[in-house]
């Protein structure tokens, strides 16, 4: 099945482990979103920030 919603802000960052307060941290971030009127999609990163730097330069290239 596809999503094909669509978000205004995508929020990544890791917050599926045993850090509450990281977990409390992007969900307070979450809301302020939605408080503006933004929907928003949390996406987990598991495979770390390098990875997601590295992929963004490949992109701008």
């Amino acid at each position: 099945m596809k999503n094909n919603k669509k978000y205004d802000v995508a929020i990544l960052g890791w917050w599926h482990n045993s850090n509450y307060g990281s977990m409390l941290t992007y969900y307070a971030l979450k809301k302020a979103i939605e408080n503006l009127d933004y929907s928003t999609l949390m996406v987990n990163e598991s495979m770390g920030y390098p990875n997601v730097i590295n992929c963004l330069m490949m992109h701008q290239e």
